[in-house]
């Protein structure tokens, strides 16, 4: 059975902690091994169209667990195929937001997810096109740190799920391209450690300090 995108955003809480920029990447992977209960297309095939019409466009429940997973399936079930794709995205990435911005926080209890303020404020009661119209709002643009590895993991990981997520994907891959320069380059050559790579004077100029959109910008020219 081939496993829904909204199966893998219901269920994203449950990987959120410890994962790394390369864990991201098969994050889908993780989620989807333990998603097999949920599917949209069950859900459309019990809901009558005509029911659909008439009813308030339902929204986000945080009262449990079950309610959450039911109201996420609900919305999808409401918007068209390329506003649903949409939503999947938008609520991933407010979460993988919310995720990287609350500290000390144990994202594997669901629990503590549904109670949490900033989860309340950004989802509770939101419909599927509030939460994509909420991702459209452009916040503060984020720099990448090099002040220690882990805010360097931390804010390339915050850059990329608070863009819209084709952006994000040409962050990331934009990222691999610079890094790969660096690596070809000779820039890079016998760096022992991350501390070393962090505080090279190339790697530097590079990253510290850089918006998504100016590495996507330099991504480009070197592939000139």
């Amino acid at each position: 059975m081939k496993i829904s995108t909204l199966s893998k955003v219901i269920l994203l809480v449950a990987m959120l902690a410890g994962c790394s920029t390369a864990d991201s990447r098969v994050a889908g992977d993780s989620v989807a091994s333990a998603a097999h209960d949920v599917t949209v297309s069950n859900v459309r095939e019990s809901v009558d169209s005509g029911m659909q019409q008439k009813a308030p466009a339902p929204v986000i429940d945080l009262s449990s667990w079950s309610r959450y997973e039911q109201s996420v399936v609900d919305i999808s079930a409401r918007l068209s195929e390329d506003e649903k794709l949409e939503f999947e995205q938008s609520l991933e990435g407010a979460i993988w937001k919310i995720a990287l911005t609350e500290e000390d926080f144990d994202w594997e209890d669901k629990v503590s997810f549904l109670s949490n303020k900033t989860v309340k404020e950004q989802l509770a009661g939101k419909t599927g096109l509030q939460i994509i119209e909420q991702a459209k709002t452009p916040g503060e643009a984020r720099v990448i740190d090099l002040s220690s590895l882990s805010n360097y993991k931390a804010s390339v990981l915050k850059m990329r799920y608070e863009l819209p997520e084709n952006k994000g994907k040409e962050f990331f891959a934009a990222m691999d391209v610079v890094l790969r320069n660096l690596e070809s380059s000779g820039a890079i050559d016998g760096l022992s450690s991350p501390e070393q790579f962090l505080v090279n004077e190339e790697v530097r100029k590079a990253l510290a300090g850089k918006t998504a959109e100016q590495i996507i910008d330099r991504a480009k020219q070197l592939q000139k």
